[in-house]
């Protein structure tokens, strides 16, 4: 190595053939070089438009769906493929590559750096679907070869690591920003779960003190969307401060799970509850149910609010012990309970599409039920036959 003017001439950084002038032959070198140039271009060639078709399908972008299409039994992406095919001739037509290798080689240290911290973040987060196969992984050495990359990525040239930390970064915003209807199962959702249930231990072996006591209300609503007015009301009295439940209880031949959008409903609209189906052979053992297994641990309702029963007269002597005994089963269990009678109007925060009149001025149904025979309180006015109870 020699020396001008205090500065080296030769080495890596000056002569791309420093390596062949050190080996015993110089063109195992040149070899190998063309060897890890042709698997990296087919490898790119290959996987590349494939995970882009993945990205189209997914419609985290706009106007990019028309390479989403696959041919074939493979599902082979061929119009994703002629775009990588123009884009690397684009590139190789540059005819100065040096020019753009800092740039290529920061995506690709980026790409090692995204991939690294997400098999520290599944390890670490216990994601059940995270399961590695290799005998001697280890979580702290995938953050190590994260952390790594990223310093690499910054001592080969840092002007174009902050371009492509901003870059994908916006890419990342953006997503969020649109918030595709699509389920990766991230390790993301399995830290938040893993979160939230040390949370729930942790609150569970506090000792209760009346200073932190707040309501925590057991709504008989039946189902939120045909009772918006009934769930807008409770929402803007517990102001997300507590747990609320919306108690379904299901008198009919047909099954819970037909009421799992109402929990989205409830998201949609903002609104911070939970919606509880059960299914009974009565109404009383329905509510019951609900008063014994709303809630985990210290996360649980401590006041029922049910309807006011207008009809005393009307109803039959089974319906008043049924009804009456709710609020006495409430009571054994050490809940608090409200009696919702109301004859005004409530403004709706959001109302089923195809329906608009389900609440008269009575007390709207606190109780869902769709056969007016058992029908537990007058006020319950709105009854929605897509919603049998």
């Amino acid at each position: 190595v020699t020396f001008k003017d205090g500065k080296c001439q030769y080495g890596m950084h000056k002569s791309f053939s420093a390596m062949s002038m050190m080996s015993g032959y110089k063109h195992i070198i040149t070899i190998g070089i063309f060897a890890a140039t042709l698997s990296s271009a087919l490898a790119s060639l290959v996987s590349a438009p494939k995970v882009f078709q993945a990205v189209c399908k997914d419609k985290l972008f706009p106007y990019i769906g028309w390479f989403a299409k696959g041919y074939g039994s493979n599902n082979e992406p061929w119009r994703a493929y002629a775009l990588a095919l123009l884009i690397a001739a684009a590139f190789v037509c540059i005819a100065e590559l040096n020019a753009i290798a800092p740039i290529i080689t920061n995506f690709f240290l980026i790409s090692y750096t995204l991939i690294n911290y997400s098999c520290f973040e599944a390890s670490f987060s216990n994601s059940p679907g995270w399961r590695p196969s290799y005998k001697y992984y280890n979580t702290w050495v995938s953050l190590l070869g994260s952390l790594l990359c990223a310093a690499v990525m910054f001592i080969t040239s840092w002007w174009t690591a902050l371009i492509t930390v901003v870059i994908i970064y916006a890419l990342y915003r953006y997503i969020q920003y649109r918030k595709p209807a699509v389920n990766w199962g991230s390790s993301k959702q399995a830290l938040k779960y893993n979160n939230a249930l040390d949370l729930i231990h942790e609150v569970s072996g506090l000792s209760y003190h009346v200073k932190n006591f707040r309501p925590q209300f057991l709504v008989l609503t039946g189902a939120p969307s045909s009772r918006p007015r009934l769930v807008n009301f409770m929402s803007d009295i517990s102001k997300g401060y507590g747990v609320m439940v919306c108690g379904h209880v299901i008198r009919s031949k047909y099954k819970v799970d037909q009421y799992l959008s109402e929990n989205h409903l409830l998201i949609a609209n903002k609104i911070k509850a939970f919606h509880v189906p059960v299914a009974a052979p009565s109404f009383r053992i329905g509510v019951k149910n609900l008063l014994q297994t709303n809630g985990l641990g210290v996360i649980k309702a401590n006041t029922l609010i049910l309807g006011y029963k207008h009809s005393w007269n009307a109803g039959t002597p089974e319906q008043v012990e049924e009804y009456v005994g709710i609020i006495k089963d409430a009571f054994d269990h050490h809940y608090a309970v409200g009696v919702l009678r109301y004859s005004g109007k409530l403004d709706e925060k959001f109302l089923p599409e195809d329906d608009t009149t389900l609440f008269d001025e009575a007390a709207d149904g606190v109780v869902s039920n769709c056969q007016s025979k058992d029908n537990l309180e007058e006020g319950s006015a709105a009854k929605d036959s897509k919603h049998p109870s």
